[in-house]
């Protein structure tokens, strides 16, 4: 048997719990370094940008608002700095002192649960914030004063025209500009009317941002910031309205109170404490608006305002509605139209015949009253029919020409002429109009078209609607002898003069006849006792339409132009419930005149 030698056993190192140890730290080491590899290398850019987040908030940089002034350069629409007292929590020195300097009352707010801070006055008196820098010094922390840009008017000329601006709301907060940024923020004032927002786009300028440091509480570290793009101011609108004027026209628009409640008296009628209408002043020319006023009147600055006083702003709601710019709204115009109703007939071979101009028109056995329903004024052609306003004219006119065909010729006629659509000026909110027509009407389901309504659109009455700028186009169209301006307010942006938007040259060759109409109106018909010893020899047509709110109840217009050789003013003007043009509208565009042309006048 062969036995093997026995196997030596080999020795085993003795024991150390040290070994162990250093495995699992070297095990812990490398996962750290590789973690650290994956933050620092594959994840850096990530958590730059974080990090940076953190430190470094956008800011917008709000661009200032263009600035809006008259032909003359005076200001009417700016920016002032307003300042507000930002309180951020804490202990307050000589807290009663900065309180009556500010003009707030104690006890202060404390910021509520997750509010870093509040403001506890938003208009800080401008006279006290010398004082309230040096009592706040070395309070940063605490309280601030920080300042905004207010939109304000300080002109005090053409409120309803330029319109205002409120804080934005949720609606504006959704707006986005062309690059799909947000349009306004919380701290906006937006436009909502007038020129304020059909000027928009030019006013607004283009917003920049800046990257403000910020601690670990959200607070601003100052100076600390960098500007990233640089706000864009907006640009500066120069108006074609001449100041004087604008200011003579919104005073005949009050001053015509007075003599509306004379009329009122005599017919029985309610009082009034504001006189209702517009007034439109604009150059045949170029279709510029030399004069936009309506009444009553607001001030804009209320809106921009804080606080805001709480009595001024129940008058913007009163039942004399003095936010609705009547010069954009549509009304029965009344008198007015007729020289659509001669251009139409004229153009459309009608002739120029004579008829009597009889109190009261029969049409089968419905009556059409003359407004002198008490004479037959005699014979007349169109230029006399213009001249004494004779309903009958038209009347007659209508039904030898055929009823429907006639009101069919007008409808057309009369959009030729700009009527049923926006003049286009740069206002927001203003109305089209209405222009009917028999087979419009009867196509629509609104109702049948029988032959007296056709007599009442010969006058301007009946479902024809139109505005006071509207009115003055339509006048001076037939200054320039068919050539129909566009209307605009903008006579320069940024100090660069605007160019004079196309005419559009109507058809017709009967210009003339519809102006000597309306120089025999100064001379000798409806207008004479007003007009006739004018300094300037100026043409024109009363209006008297009637209201379906009962009688004494009319609206009343005048519109008008002058030199008659060569022609360089228009102006409308329009009194709701004004009773009559010639007592009412005609004296208001007699001063609106006089100030155009230096014309002193006397109370006689």
């Amino acid at each position: 048997m062969i036995f093997l030698p026995k196997r030596e056993k080999t020795k085993r190192p003795p024991s150390n719990p040290l070994y162990g140890m250093a495995l699992l730290f070297t095990v812990l080491l490398g996962l750290y370094a590789l973690r650290l590899h994956y933050l620092q290398i594959i994840e850096y850019q990530r958590y730059t940008t974080m990090s940076k987040d953190n430190r470094l908030q956008p800011r917008s940089l709000r661009a200032v608002r263009g600035e809006i002034r008259a032909s003359d350069g005076t200001l009417l629409v700016t920016n002032r700095n307003a300042v507000e007292l930002v309180y951020k929590g804490g202990e307050i020195k000589q807290l009663e002192r900065i309180a009556r300097l500010a003009g707030f009352t104690l006890p202060i707010e404390q910021p509520k649960d997750g509010e870093y801070e509040i403001v506890v006055k938003k208009d800080v008196p401008e006279s006290n914030i010398p004082a309230l820098e040096e009592w706040l010094a070395g309070q940063q922390e605490v309280l601030e004063l920080r300042y905004r840009v207010q939109r304000t008017y300080p002109s005090g000329l053409a409120g309803n025209l330029l319109g205002y601006m409120e804080p934005a709301n949720a609606d504006d907060l959704e707006l986005k500009d062309a690059n799909g940024n947000p349009l306004y923020d919380t701290e906006d004032l937006v436009p909502k009317a007038g020129l304020e927002a059909g000027l928009e786009t030019l006013l607004h300028g283009q917003h920049g941002e800046k990257l403000e440091e910020v601690d670990s509480k959200g607070r601003v570290v100052v100076g600390r910031d960098r500007v990233v793009r640089e706000a864009a101011r907006g640009k500066t609108i120069t108006l074609s309205l001449i100041p004087k004027l604008q200011r003579a026209a919104e005073k005949a628009i009050e001053e015509a109170k007075d003599e509306i409640n004379a009329k009122n008296r005599q017919h029985g009628v309610a009082l009034i404490s504001k006189a209702r209408g517009a007034i439109v002043a604009l150059n045949p020319k170029t279709g510029q608006i030399l004069a936009l006023a309506v009444g009553p009147k607001y001030d804009p600055n209320w809106f921009s305002s804080r606080p805001r006083d709480k009595k001024a702003g129940e008058a913007l709601l009163d039942k004399y509605l003095p936010m609705w710019n009547r010069a954009v709204k549509i009304f029965e115009p009344g008198s007015t139209f007729k020289l659509v109703t001669n251009s139409a007939l004229l153009e459309g071979g009608a002739g120029n015949p004579y008829f009597q101009c009889m109190s009261t028109y029969y049409l089968g056995r419905a009556a059409f009253r003359n407004w002198n329903r008490y004479r037959n004024m005699g014979s007349m052609n169109a230029q006399l029919a213009i001249a004494n306003s004779c309903n009958t004219w038209y009347f007659q006119s209508a039904v030898r020409f055929g009823t429907r065909r006639f009101a069919e010729m007008l409808a057309k006629r009369a959009r030729e002429f700009g009527f049923g659509e926006p003049t286009g000026i740069e206002l927001i909110g203003e109305t089209g109009g209405l222009v009917p027509s028999p087979t419009q009407m009867e196509a629509d389901g609104r109702r049948k078209w029988y032959p007296g309504n056709s007599l009442n659109y010969a006058i301007g009455q009946g479902d024809m609607r139109a505005t006071p700028l509207q009115i003055a186009r339509m006048l001076a169209t037939i200054v320039n002898d068919g050539k129909r301006p566009e209307l605009t307010l903008v006579k320069a942006v940024d100090g660069k003069i605007q160019p004079p938007k196309p005419m559009v040259q109507l058809s017709g060759t009967h210009w003339s006849t519809l102006k000597q109409g309306m120089e025999i109106t100064v001379t000798r018909g409806t207008a004479k006792e007003i007009l006739r010893d004018f300094p300037i020899r100026t043409a024109g047509k009363t209006g008297t339409a009637e209201n379906p709110k009962g009688p004494n109840q009319d609206h009343a217009w005048y519109m008008g132009y002058g030199p008659v050789a060569d022609p360089n003013l228009v102006v409308v003007a329009f009194f709701e419930n004004g009773v009559e043009g010639s007592g009412i509208a005609l004296p208001a565009v007699r001063k609106v005149m006089a100030a155009y042309w230096n014309i002193p006048l006397t109370k006689k």
